[in-house]
């Protein structure tokens, strides 16, 4: 078989995907790779793992990140001060929100004078962090955040995948929510160096310590499972939170307790949906002059 027979299949199926593409009008997102992953995930009902447009990223942005000072009040074009922005998405999917901010922050450097090129891999190591329980996820994260400026190679990533659900050791395991308990275990997937970062291939722990208090700016888009609902009951899950991964029922119970002795004397509440516990989380991680911007849920009044 010749080389042209040997690719006309693979074409044939380039073209077809085109096509679909073209008939969903993703093309006309700015996002491709968001928009294309988030209808290929296979635990999409369970884990809420619901597209944010690009418009939506760009607005949330806006009213967050302001030109008249950055958080705190630093200045915009001192660039030790916009050195000290740590900006975070715990629940950052493919990037799209984290990487909109930090679109905004680069503009506004530049407005008042500033190289946001000089600054990239200062951003990339330490000011912008990103958790997702999906490693695909975190690398499209990585990848978008680092295409910013491509040629500029950097050393470290604070992307990072979260380990989720029963681990081989038997603990449990809640993604970001873990992260609620300062003092508490965080499993870290570490990304490989070549796949999130600009330079070697040797594996290295990414993971940098997330205290409460320390977020200049949250922005979000988090889950919005809810504990109980008709969906899972329909087919027999018993908690839809915590039932991506094919989890099984004793797992997504201990998941659910796990959560409730975290979330104790909180705001969060499971039929309010998980990103009432996002919420919880966000407001712990923000300093005390900190922006949180964060896409939620409307819930129906009980009363209508």
């Amino acid at each position: 078989m010749g080389a042209g027979q040997e690719s006309k299949p693979l074409i044939e199926g380039l073209a077809k995907t085109a096509n679909k593409l073209l008939q969903n009008r993703l093309m006309r997102s700015h996002d491709l790779t968001g928009a294309v992953f988030q209808r290929l995930i296979a635990d999409r009902k369970f884990l809420a793992a619901y597209y944010t447009t690009p418009a939506s990223a760009a607005l949330l942005a806006a009213l967050a990140i302001t030109p008249e000072a950055a958080a705190g009040g630093k200045s915009w074009s001192s660039t030790d001060e916009v050195k000290t922005l740590r900006v975070a998405d715990f629940a950052c999917g493919t990037g799209t929100l984290l990487s909109t901010a930090y679109q905004r922050v680069s503009q506004l450097h530049e407005l008042a004078g500033g190289d946001a090129e000089a600054l990239h891999p200062h951003m990339m190591a330490s000011a912008l962090i990103g958790c997702d329980v999906l490693p695909a996820a975190a690398h499209l994260t990585a990848s978008m955040l680092s295409g910013a400026h491509p040629t500029v190679k950097y050393e470290q990533s604070s992307i990072l995948t979260v380990a989720y659900g029963k681990q081989p050791d038997g603990a449990i395991a809640l993604g970001s929510l873990d992260l609620l308990d300062p003092q508490g275990r965080f499993e870290v997937l570490s990304i490989t160096a070549k796949a999130a970062e600009g330079m070697g291939e040797a594996e290295k722990e990414t993971w940098q310590s997330l205290p409460h208090a320390s977020f200049d700016v949250v922005i979000m888009n988090p889950p919005f499972t809810r504990d109980v609902g008709h969906e899972g009951s329909k087919i027999g899950v018993r908690n839809p939170m915590f039932a991506a991964f094919s989890a099984s029922a004793e797992e997504q119970r201990l998941m659910s307790e796990a959560t409730k002795r975290l979330t104790a004397g909180t705001s969060a509440h499971g039929n309010a949906g998980e990103a009432s516990i996002f919420l919880v989380l966000a407001d712990c991680k923000l300093k005390p002059e900190g922006m949180l911007a964060l896409v939620m849920p409307l819930i129906p009044s009980p009363f209508e």
